[in-house]
């Protein structure tokens, strides 16, 4: 097998824990850390036994399990300043589905692209929307706002999830844009394009600070 060549990476870690709630449908807590387990060494409580007292009385390690401690410390759900080993990376990439950590690296990296991901309209489309005629920005469905085309520049917002702007709210718009992409886990925020150049709102749009970030220019 490939060796994997990817240094640990704390984000694309956090993904892959994320991952893990998705597919076991569940959030990661003591409480649920049985079905966690099972999931990743691929055991009944019962083999779990006969491992443990094997490798005791043989000293042997199994490439293809991590132990309690270690899965507990690696998702968090007991304290550690130590980063998972390669190996162990890669064996719970390997019961995702991935080849290995290598593997899962590269196709986050890119199902995880904010930018190739981001769906919106530029504003030299606008002149083919007839009224009515709905379009979406954002990242259906984890981050999106619905917009209605009225005319012009203006749209109304009809439905919104994750962002700051209601349902019902009237945009003038001459585009979106992204905010500074600052982690692979947090999706930015959508920035809402003055028509105008001089108009002040711009200085929010190039100078974008979230925490002094004026609300209006929020999608």
């Amino acid at each position: 097998m490939k060796q994997d060549c990817y240094k640990f990476d704390k984000e694309l870690f956090e993904i892959l824990i994320q991952e893990y709630k998705e597919r076991l449908k569940i959030q990661l807590t003591l409480g649920n850390f049985e079905k966690l387990r099972f999931f990743i060494n691929q055991e009944t409580i019962d083999e779990e036994e006969e491992e443990r007292i094997y490798n005791k009385e043989k000293r042997y390690k199994s490439e293809d399990k991590v132990s309690s401690d270690s899965i507990k410390r690696h998702f968090g759900l007991i304290a550690s300043n130590s980063n998972p080993s390669i190996s162990s990376c890669s064996l719970y990439a390997r019961r995702l589905g991935y080849l290995s950590w290598d593997d899962f690296c590269e196709k986050a990296e890119q199902k995880y692209d904010v930018v190739k991901g981001f769906s919106t309209i530029h504003f030299h489309q606008f002149s083919y929307l007839k009224e009515g005629d709905e379009v979406t920005v954002g990242w259906y469905p984890k981050k999106y706002c619905r917009l209605k085309f009225l005319e012009g520049y203006s749209f109304e917002v009809v439905e919104s999830y994750g962002m700051h702007s209601k349902p019902g709210r009237i945009i003038e718009t001459y585009g979106f844009r992204l905010s500074p992409i600052t982690s692979k886990i947090n999706l930015p925020e959508v920035l809402i394009e003055p028509l105008f150049d001089d108009d002040p709102l711009w200085y929010f749009i190039n100078n974008f600070d979230s925490d002094l970030c004026c609300i209006d220019v929020l999608l």
